[in-house]
């Protein structure tokens, strides 16, 4: 699944933890990216428990790749 995401690719996903300053998300085949709290809401937010919940289906957008490292802003809660 990795070879096949690119720069700009959409994916639906699911939250699956929230630490301080981001949440994990899961998506593809054991994948999982990272969205900066920066990325959640246009307005500041102090807690990234304010926008999203563990669970939540998201679709997210990949901003880019090192390796197998992705990194996620936010792109749609639903």
């Amino acid at each position: 699944m990795i070879d096949k995401c690119k720069v700009g690719d959409v994916v639906d996903g699911t939250i699956t933890a929230i630490p301080i300053s981001a949440v994990f998300v899961s998506f593809g085949d054991n994948l999982e990216g990272l969205i900066h709290i920066s990325e959640l809401a246009w307005q500041r937010i102090e807690d990234p428990s304010e926008s999203v919940q563990v669970g939540d289906a998201i679709k997210a957008q990949i901003i880019s790749m090192e390796g197998a490292r992705f990194s996620c802003p936010l792109k749609i809660v639903g």
